[in-house]
């Protein structure tokens, strides 16, 4: 067990968890930025309940979630068992982190939990989602993410009745908590007025067309020469299609780098992610995978 100690905005914000908790509220939406460290905060609630008697299911939307979060649960000293493919079942113990998929489909085998831990919390009106909630409704439910605001009309207040939030990323950046960052923008006017929009969010197959215009992709490879080179970047792309272009592109200016997906095998997926970790992949290119809870200590 790691020696880890709670942070001063960290350990309000559980407090104010509990007291939403006493005050009635079952069903709690917990609004954290990227780095504030959601899991440890989870992690110390879910290892409170667990002492207290408490069955607790953590589920989570991606299998690079359940590692990060089983050696988090581990550091804590939290035993725990996964429900995911290709896991052994262990039911007898109380704490379990679960896949969105798996837990679905295993929905009648699995224990009764008195405490449901939504990861990225936003995917919640799923239905997916939505079957492992309504299935056990007398649970108390916390939901935790960065981005609680969705475009499209949906509404989280639909599932949750009360809202706990640590400092903004400002704030925690002022309290020395996250590191100051520079934001690049490229001079050059992105044309997005033949892009359309459907339920609030750009048409994933215009907006391809544009961001794989061979100037912009260009421009991303000689910015990062420019003002990162030799460090380790994660690019988020559009879709496949673009990552894998925009992966080629950094290749054949001679820097290292890989595209990975919701698709590719999972012990390649692994294996890219080792090496981008050891710095052997110097540029990550993503579709829609990396985006959230995605932890890389030693990016720059």
């Amino acid at each position: 067990m790691t020696d880890i100690k709670l942070r001063p905005y960290q350990k309000k914000f559980l407090e104010d968890v509990y007291k939403e908790i006493l005050a009635g509220h079952k069903r709690i939406c917990g609004v954290a930025p990227c780095g504030a460290g959601k899991t440890i905060m989870t992690g110390w609630l879910i290892r409170e309940f667990m002492n207290n008697g408490c069955r607790v299911i953590f589920f989570v939307h991606r299998h690079e979630l359940i590692d990060q979060t089983s050696k988090t649960f581990t550091d804590l000293g939290i035993e725990h068992g996964i429900i995911a493919a290709g896991f052994k079942v262990n039911y007898e113990l109380p704490v379990q982190i679960a896949s969105v998929q798996t837990l679905a489909r295993r929905l009648n085998s699995v224990p009764a939990p008195d405490l449901l831990v939504c990861d990225e919390c936003h995917h919640i009106l799923a239905n997916t989602y939505k079957e492992i909630i309504n299935k056990w409704k007398d649970a108390f439910l916390l939901g935790v993410t960065a981005t609680p605001q969705r475009m499209g009309g949906i509404n989280l207040g639909d599932v949750f009745t009360s809202m706990v939030e640590a400092p903004s990323t400002r704030e925690l950046i002022e309290l020395g908590n996250l590191t100051h960052f520079k934001y690049y923008a490229p001079q050059e006017h992105l044309n997005l007025q033949k892009v359309r929009i459907k339920f609030g969010e750009y048409v994933n197959g215009d907006l391809s067309k544009v961001m794989s215009d061979k100037k912009i992709i260009g421009n991303i490879v000689e910015h990062y020469k420019k003002l990162a080179k030799g460090k380790s970047a994660i690019c988020y792309c559009v879709n496949v299609k673009h990552s894998k272009k925009i992966a080629a592109a950094f290749k054949a200016a001679g820097i290292t780098a890989e595209h990975c997906d919701g698709e590719t095998n999972k012990k390649v997926r692994a294996q890219i992610v080792e090496d981008f970790r050891l710095g052997k992949i110097k540029i990550l290119c993503n579709a829609e995978l990396f985006g959230e809870g995605f932890d890389v200590p030693n990016m720059q």
